[in-house]
């Protein structure tokens, strides 16, 4: 460049100067777009104070439940994350599908031959896996021979030591629920059957919560603990009692290693695992964990609530649909017998017998699609043992983001607009070196930036939840991204409106020349 050439640029630069600082302190843009800044993080800030209020609201619940089965179904590892528990799911066809079926070609019936429960207990009683939950209870159907062999091998699991785990059959209605009969209930008096093994088996609850709790919501919250009303003997009198959920007896069954270690955690925590009670039970001496989590922050939601209203909303990390089966193998009938005897070697630290994954029956909406109930209790201890938990973020903490969030959007915006006030005025000074008025322009200039920011806030909206859901956390920070959306639409209507009144007026205009 030469030397005029320089001069020339350098008159510009200072002729543009200039210009620029008088246009602006007549068109008062820093006020004026500092002001908007301010409005529009007022009235934003203000909807932020509504947050508790939309908690409760069921359009608001729905999406953000959407959202959260959403990013379930994109958090289920294609490999799972954790190679403990490996539990092997020994599947009970249901009446109607033959040994060795192939889903979904068989005629499933939605009833579970007791004979055929039997014979995998049996099964899993020879294995060198200690842990054996079986998520079966009893029908309407009176005591048969089919029951006595369940019972037969139920007992000859708990004397070959096995954790034996079991839910209690409880009514649907009433709070609390009532337990009914047990299968050894059901044979109790047949000259065939000792009731002695029933005092060796840990009973649970498997109470799932709807999220949001309306007809056509999910199952995503699973309860801790809860009270029931229980028998203290057979034929006695009832008495409400806590028992805690079948998953957590399995979690801290892989931990304690026996069933006398485990009686005594439970009756320590005052929760009841028998299938009666007394009615002196129920002093809590101290508390468990469900989970082994070192960070201090977190470590509340793995501490054992003593609280029977709590639930806890868990991640899915197993998929009986997965091609690895490294953790979690789904067992058809047909190679129990081969499977049991490499449980071993291939370091097996539970048992689950349950319906089949793709039952016709004991299924349920979850945020990752319809689920047995058994591969809801596997992923419920999957889960629980891996620290797979997500807690809802306080509101307070949640305010403060969406407050800081908005902040920054307001700010940014005012900067890009005003910035971008500049850019196009000295374009337009280097053509025309004072035709431009920089009142007209605040109002749009201001609009686009806005829409701008507020999308890439939507944007990083969606990140903020993702990296949170990662960490185990909730929060209502996707209200930030339906705000940013709700204030691009408003703003698009705002300015295809002036646009529309722009050409209405000049239309008119030109007609009055």
């Amino acid at each position: 460049m030469t030397e005029a050439q320089n001069r020339q640029a350098t008159a510009n630069r200072d002729g543009f100067s200039e210009v620029w600082k008088t246009k602006a302190a007549e068109a008062r843009i820093w006020s004026k777009v500092w002001l908007q800044a301010a409005a529009f993080f007022g009235a934003a800030l203000a909807m932020t104070f509504l947050l508790p209020l939309l908690e409760d609201n069921p359009m608001v619940n729905a999406a953000r439940e959407s959202l959260i089965a959403d990013l379930m179904q994109q958090d289920i590892p294609e490999h799972p994350e954790f190679k403990a528990p490996k539990i092997d799911y020994i599947s009970v066809p249901e009446a109607g599908c033959e040994s060795g079926y192939q889903h979904p070609f068989c005629a499933a019936s939605g009833v579970a031959s007791r004979t055929k429960i039997a014979s995998l207990v049996r099964s899993a009683s020879e294995s060198a896996v200690k842990v054996l939950v079986i998520d079966a209870v009893p029908s309407d159907a009176p005591c048969d021979d089919g029951a006595r062999q369940l019972l037969k091998s139920i007992t000859a699991a708990v004397d070959a030591g096995k954790i034996a785990i079991m839910p209690r059959p409880l009514g649907e209605d009433g709070r609390p629920p009532v337990q009914f009969s047990t299968y050894f209930d059901i044979c109790r008096g047949d000259p065939q059957i000792s009731s002695e093994a029933e005092n060796r088996i840990f009973y649970g609850q498997t109470t799932l919560e709807q999220v949001p709790p309306a007809t056509g919501g999910v199952y995503g919250l699973m309860r801790t603990s809860a009270k029931v009303e229980m028998l203290i003997g057979p034929g006695e009198s009832r008495i409400i009692k806590e028992t805690p959920n079948v998953a957590i007896i399995a979690i801290i069954a892989l931990k304690a290693g026996s069933p006398e270690k485990l009686r005594a955690i439970f009756d320590e925590a005052g929760l009841e695992t028998r299938a009666y009670t007394t009615p002196a039970f129920g002093q809590a001496t101290s508390r468990q964990q469900i989970c082994d989590r070192t960070d201090e922050e977190r470590s509340p939601l793995c501490a054992y609530p003593m609280d029977p209203d709590h639930t806890i909303r868990f991640r899915y990390g197993l998929d009986p649909n997965s091609n690895d089966t490294s953790v979690f193998y789904v067992v058809v009938e047909s190679a129990v017998g081969a499977t049991v005897r490499d449980q071993g070697d291939r370091n097996v630290d539970l048992n689950l017998i349950a319906a089949d994954p793709w039952s016709s029956v004991d299924i349920h909406p979850t945020a990752i699609g319809r689920q047995a109930g058994g591969v809801i209790l596997a992923n419920q201890i999957y889960a629980g043992a891996n620290g797979r938990l997500l807690e809802e973020m306080s509101g307070f903490k949640t305010w403060l983001v969406e407050a800081g969030s908005l902040a920054l959007t307001a700010v940014a915006a005012a900067l890009i607009a005003i910035f971008s006030m500049w850019l196009v005025a000295h374009a337009r000074y280097k053509s025309s070196p004072a035709d431009f008025d920089l009142s007209e322009w605040i109002t749009w200039f201001w609009s686009v930036s806005i829409v701008v920011v507020s999308v890439a806030a939507a944007v990083g909206s969606w990140f903020l939840i993702r990296h949170e859901f990662v960490n185990g956390l909730i929060s209502f920070a996707f209200l930030g991204v339906l705000l940013s959306f709700a204030k691009c639409v408003f703003l698009v209507e705002r300015i295809c409106e002036q646009i529309i009144e722009g050409l209405i007026s000049s239309k008119f205009i030109g007609k009055a020349r």
